[in-house]
């Protein structure tokens, strides 16, 4: 290096220093500001030499909030106070994942894997165990809707212009979230992507608390991030958002006029829907999970008790069909396709047994609120859970954009309880 450049290097480490105090100062902004892309982030990549699971804006934003909030931990020393029990649980999980890695079939696949996950469990955990008022996480909604919305748009712009991707299958879909991650760019990733920012945009938008300029800008949100999911010309995806649409108007007792404006924001988007999306959505098998899941279960005996290694299930698929069919094929490596089948083999029954506890407890937490606190955590994170169940997604951010809003959700509740509580009242004689 040239003096000129040290110079220049050194120069800008005070430049660095403030601008990472101002932006320390405004980490919530930042953390919306991550919740929002994360519909469409993954699919920008910057050309800086780390793994694409690294590189993309979303992964590149998280890692600027994950420091945000550990500086905030060095700087102001909140105290601890764990907002729900499934934070402890899903760092055990973490741990016994860990553990895998010592008799994993695949060290290299499993060491990747948890490079991931580690990332994606520490954000969570610094994020979750800062504390965060009402007006900023009314601030995080707003942005969260508005990412879905965003994405939405663009959805639009493809459809309407001729250029959403054409699948192997002959399909017309829009995709724009999951590449580089353990199933690649997949619309179905796409839709389940979409369905947190549908569900709290939809649960805002039908909040009488809320002015009517507000609400029907949450809407606006809703329904175009909605229109994308159609166009992904995902079963489950759609039929995830359709339990959004049911929880929402049951909680808010919300009748026939309410179903009747959804459906009309979304109709228009029937115009744009290719030809050959209702011959897709017609069909009624499961594009060959069931076969994937059937290997599974034939390989449990042997790698259910301690797990297969964390992340190894496409090695796993491969060896039982091997096995099995006694031949090979142009693809014989595919993900579990459901998260409940990914942790059973990968990590074992304490693992699964892990994941199960988390998502309980976690769903626990949110059904203890008030109707009107749930803010549509419970809806979305339900329809989540559903989406899930056909997808193989424990290291993508948005299943963890779920977890994080839910637990936000009860930690903004519990602590207001918790100050009312502490707060002396009068006594009257």
């Amino acid at each position: 290096m040239t003096s000129a450049g040290l110079i220049l290097a050194i120069a800008a480490v005070p430049a660095l220093l403030v601008g990472f105090l101002w932006m320390s100062k405004r980490r919530v902004r930042f953390l919306a500001a991550y919740l929002a892309v994360l519909p469409f982030g993954s699919a920008i990549a910057l050309p800086i030499g780390l793994p694409r699971a690294f590189s993309t804006v979303s992964s590149l934003l998280g890692l600027l909030v994950g420091g945000l909030y550990v500086w905030r931990w060095i700087t102001d020393r909140p105290g601890l106070r764990i907002p729900s029990m499934s934070v402890p649980i899903w760092i055990l999980y973490f741990a016994w994942a860990i553990a895998t890695s010592v008799w994993t079939i695949k060290a290299r696949v499993t060491t990747n894997n948890l490079m991931v996950l580690g990332v994606l469990v520490g954000l969570f955990v610094v994020i979750v165990l800062t504390p965060i008022t009402r007006d900023e996480l009314r601030e995080v909604r707003a942005w969260i809707a508005a990412g879905g919305g965003l994405t939405g748009l663009y959805a639009l712009v493809l459809a309407a212009t001729g250029t959403l991707t054409l699948t192997g299958a002959g399909v017309a879909r829009f995709e724009i979230t999951g590449a580089g991650g353990g199933e690649g760019g997949d619309p179905n990733i796409t839709a389940a992507a979409l369905i947190m920012p549908i569900a709290i945009a939809l649960w805002e938008g039908l909040n009488p608390d809320r002015p009517r300029r507000s609400r029907l800008l949450f809407m606006a949100s809703a329904g175009l991030a909605g229109v994308a999911v159609l166009l992904t010309a995902s079963r489950g995806g759609i039929l995830s958002i359709v339990i959004v649409v049911l929880i929402t108007l049951l909680s808010q007792r919300r009748g026939l006029g309410s179903m009747i404006l959804i459906g009309l924001m979304v109709l228009p988007a029937a115009l744009l829907v290719p030809a050959t999306f209702q011959e897709r959505v017609d069909n009624t098998g499961t594009t060959g999970r069931t076969a994937i899941w059937r290997l599974a279960i034939e390989s449990c005996p042997e790698y259910c008790p301690t797990g297969s290694g964390f992340g190894t299930f496409a090695d796993v698929h491969e060896v039982a069909f091997l096995e099995t069919q006694g031949a090979t094929g142009t693809k014989i490596r595919y993900q579990a396709h459901s998260i409940w089948f990914e942790s059973l083999i990968e990590v074992g029954v304490l693992g699964f047994s892990l994941l199960v506890a988390a998502v309980y407890v976690t769903m626990r937490d949110l059904w203890r609120l008030p109707v009107r606190e749930r803010a549509g955590g419970f809806a979305g994170l339900t329809a989540l859970l559903f989406a899930n169940t056909f997808l193989s997604n424990l290291t993508f951010k948005y299943f963890w954009l779920g977890l994080i809003y839910a637990v936000l959700v009860v930690s903004v509740v519990d602590s207001e309880r918790t100050s009312e509580a502490m707060t002396p009242h009068p006594v009257t004689n």
